[in-house]
């Protein structure tokens, strides 16, 4: 019971934050010019969890229906839309951006990214055997990726581009104490790492 006992906690901790910080920003959005369509996983974000209201250019769209795929936001104040084939839209945890109804591009805000940073998963942790450690992130994400020795010497430097986990080989270093430091442009976390090969 004490071995699955890990695996069950890194298994709901894996759910709970992938389920948490899932799909901010829907995959495919269309607009009319004066409404917009999104079209989300089903399981990725309830009717609850979606914001009553969204910007485009300072015009302001209320959702107007919901289901567990598609929200609909019509708009309620300002201009309406002039180019229904490029335009970016604020959800206020992020801003999306899509190109011809494919989501193209997504900026997290300052608090989901540090939620996204702060929900990381490192393991196994003590690093033993074969001496590779997973790092699970609630989202993609692009960031640095920094090991040191207690000493602040730097160990190790990679990166991560648009993904949700990354593999590093550690087969190579000695056993003790390690701080891994992962950083962006906006907030970086440290979590302990250790090595007993």
């Amino acid at each position: 019971m004490r071995k699955l006992y890990p695996t069950l906690v890194l298994i709901f901790a894996l759910f709970y934050f992938n389920s948490s910080l899932a799909q901010i920003c829907p995959a495919n959005g269309f607009s009319n010019s004066t409404s917009l369509f999104f079209f989300y996983e089903t399981g990725s974000l309830s009717c609850a969890e979606r914001p009553n209201t969204v910007t485009v250019d300072g015009s302001v769209f209320t959702l107007a229906s919901c289901d567990m795929s598609l929200s609909i936001y019509d708009l309620t104040s300002g201009s309406p839309i002039s180019n229904i084939n490029e335009f970016t839209v604020d959800f206020g945890t992020a801003t999306c951006e899509y190109t011809g109804g494919d989501l193209t591009g997504e900026t997290l805000s300052r608090e989901t990214f540090e939620a996204v940073l702060n929900s990381l998963v490192v393991f196994p942790n003590p690093v033993s055997n074969n001496g590779n450690i997973n790092i699970v992130f609630g989202k993609n994400i692009s960031a640095n990726i920094e090991l040191y020795a207690v000493t602040g010497k730097l160990i190790l430097r990679d990166n991560i581009t648009n993904l949700s986990r990354k593999q590093l080989s550690l087969s190579n270093m000695p056993n003790g104490v390690y701080l891994l430091k992962i950083s962006t442009d906006v907030s970086s976390v440290t979590k302990k790492l250790i090595i007993t090969q």
